[in-house]
């Protein structure tokens, strides 16, 4: 599987992951605000976002899967494409010693 945040990269197993999603999840909230409109109209609930990790580690094709109204899918959206944006990069998915491109559900 793709490791999110350099500073995962070089541990194993159960550990490696936890610390990948933690930084990914830190990652997208640190950038993703509660739009005013949401705010206004008490409208909450969970954006899904899809997207190909590439084999460079840069992200692509990336879609909502579950939308809220309101501008919050839009706002996931943006806190998404930042990865790309400010260059932070996924250590790719390996499969038989190969990068590949994994698809991502967040």
């Amino acid at each position: 599987m793709p490791v999110f945040g350099q500073e995962c990269f070089d541990l194993q197993g159960d550990e490696r992951k936890t610390c990948s999603d933690r930084a990914l999840l830190s990652f997208v909230q640190s950038r993703v605000g509660y739009p005013a409109l949401a705010r206004e109209n008490g409208i909450q609930g969970t954006v899904v976002v899809s997207f190909t990790v590439e084999k460079d580690g840069s992200i692509s094709d990336v879609v909502a899967a579950r939308e809220v109204a309101g501008g919050c899918t839009a706002a996931a959206l943006k806190a998404v494409n930042a990865i790309n944006e400010e260059k932070a990069r996924f250590k790719p998915g390996i499969q038989s010693g190969l990068p590949v491109r994994v698809r991502f559900n967040l």
